[in-house]
């Protein structure tokens, strides 16, 4: 496994990729996008070397991370890319964790298959992405 980026919930997409590309040096990677099947806009940030930030802002109450915004906002997630999607899951759900979506493609991820789990130790949402379509 490794990171593949770190998802920051926020209320104004084109305010955070301002204050991401202005202050912490980020390039964005395309223009952002929406994604219907979660209710969210979503870009993708890079720094030059390839540190990746993804920016999330819920549209409605109809989005997985709308409540996460309405209670704070700002980090959300940790992504990391595996080779095998289901073997990862099956391992992260033996060692605690509890599979809060099952897997979809993901529009931003080049259609790549997502899954997001909860740590019950961590208290922390972990998405993983295939390396592969």
């Amino acid at each position: 496994m490794e990171i593949d980026h770190i998802g920051f919930v926020v209320s104004n997409i084109d305010n955070a990729i301002q204050r991401f590309t202005n202050i912490y040096g980020f390039s964005l990677v395309d223009e952002w996008i929406y994604d219907p099947n979660q209710h969210v806009n979503l870009a993708i940030l890079t720094t030059q070397n390839h540190q990746r930030v993804e920016l999330i802002q819920p549209i409605d109450e109809k989005s997985p991370s709308y409540d996460f915004l309405k209670k704070r906002g700002g980090l959300h997630h940790i992504c990391y890319c595996v080779d095998n999607l289901d073997l990862a899951i099956s391992m992260m759900k033996q060692n605690g964790h509890i599979l809060i979506r099952r897997p979809v493609q993901a529009p931003l991820l080049q259609g790549r298959k997502v899954a997001f789990l909860f740590s019950k130790i961590d208290k922390q949402i972990i998405e993983l992405v295939s390396k592969e379509l």
